[in-house]
């Protein structure tokens, strides 16, 4: 047991064959601060992996010198207190159960702002989002390094009135999840250079998914202190759906025509739209990673049934896209070594989809794979209407 009497449940979901999959870690408690212990505290050897292995990255786009991390971090903190000093007692929570310094926990969370301030647009190569919003389904694809495999948990975390789920890093707050509330989360780096040293984006997911409504969620986004490049897609179990784009000092909801909302790497708004290297100007070719996945998904989608379906029909045609693997840059992506060899990828290693997360918002439930797809098929289910375990 920890403080207060709280109990730390770790276990691993299993899929038919009897392999483990992913582990699901229990967190309850009335603060954040005990939750951030306890994760801490229930995940410390994946916590301190996690940790060392961006260390490792971070030296690899010229970021490795402590000083500047710590700089990073104080810089963070600060913002983050401005925000929601909550969550910061949640880094620090998680910090004291790892046994890390606070400051490497703030740039564990950070690591998508450190990532992108020094590796920039090369940074931007992960995830295709999409959104169905007539049937309240949120689904992601999530491309990172092959490391991250290993080393995913699926937070199930409940405080008083609230419970939310999030496939995440150990140490992280969040990523990509669903709450109680009915509000979905999902996210997309994007190449912006500085400034990105406002409120990481994995904060500002959990705030998303802390959130007593979807609206509440819009709302605590888009007054959050900025300074990332990413963004998130929202969903709501009332079909409402919120495209946000963030680029430094600028956010902005970018309209979504119809029913499906689908995101890769590069900007749909932020007034880089039109720019070559950060957006997709109609003129441009499908000729990046991130404008071939985008083009291949909104083929796929636009070839949908227009036919009322439900929300399994639903959920089985969005993981077809997601399964797809056509082309040089495919939206399924085997692990292999990144193409080029300069910046960020020099830091990496192989590089494809870690894992596959569909937010079933009617019900409302998280169905995720463990890795690549095609290697592990099966969905483990965690639904948020049952009660949650001891």
């Amino acid at each position: 047991r920890c403080s207060r009497g709280v109990r730390v449940a770790l276990s691993a979901m299993h899929d038919a064959s009897g392999e483990s999959l992913v582990p699901v870690v229990r967190l309850r408690g009335e603060t954040h601060a005990e939750i951030g212990r306890q994760h801490g505290t229930a995940l410390r050897e994946r916590v301190v992996a996690t940790w060392e292995f961006y260390k490792s990255v971070f030296a690899g786009v010229g970021a490795g010198d402590e000083t500047v991390l710590r700089g990073i971090a104080s810089h963070v903190r600060a913002a983050v207190s401005a925000f929601d000093s909550r969550y910061v007692e949640e880094m620090e929570g998680i910090a004291k159960g790892a046994g890390l310094e606070p400051w490497e926990v703030v740039c564990l969370n950070a690591r998508t702002e450190i990532l992108v301030r020094f590796g920039g647009k090369d940074a931007a190569r992960e995830c295709t989002s999409i959104a169905d919003a007539e049937h309240a389904v949120l689904a992601q694809n999530w491309d990172w390094d092959e490391f991250l495999e290993r080393q995913i948990v699926v937070a199930d975390i409940s405080r008083p009135g609230h419970r939310l789920v999030t496939v995440t890093e150990p140490g992280m707050l969040a990523k990509t999840g669903v709450s109680s509330a009915g509000v979905a989360t999902a996210l997309n780096v994007l190449g912006l250079r500085p400034p990105t040293l406002g409120v990481p984006v994995h904060v500002l997911l959990r705030a998303a998914l802390d959130a007593p409504s979807f609206e509440t969620a819009v709302d605590r986004l888009l007054a959050a202190p900025r300074g990332t490049s990413s963004h998130i897609l929202l969903a709501s179990s009332e079909r409402s759906v919120a495209v946000l784009e963030f680029a430094g000092d600028v956010v902005e909801c970018v309209p979504t025509p119809g029913r499906f909302a689908l995101h890769t790497n590069h900007y749909l708004g932020c007034g880089l739209a039109d720019d070559p290297a950060l957006g997709a100007p109609t003129t441009a070719a499908a000729d990046t990673c991130s404008r071939a996945r985008f083009a291949r998904a909104d083929r796929l989608l636009d070839s949908l049934p227009r036919d009322p379906q439900t929300a399994e029909d639903a959920i089985r045609a969005v993981t077809r896209i997601l399964r797809d693997d056509d082309g040089p840059w495919p939206i399924c992506r085997a692990m292999r070594r990144p193409s080029t060899d300069t910046g960020l990828s020099t830091a990496l290693g192989k590089v494809g989809t870690v894992c596959t997360a569909v937010m079933d918002l009617s019900i409302p439930r998280l169905l995720v794979t463990r890795g690549n797809p095609f290697d592990h098929p099966g969905f483990f289910e965690i639904r948020l209407d049952a009660e949650s375990p001891p």
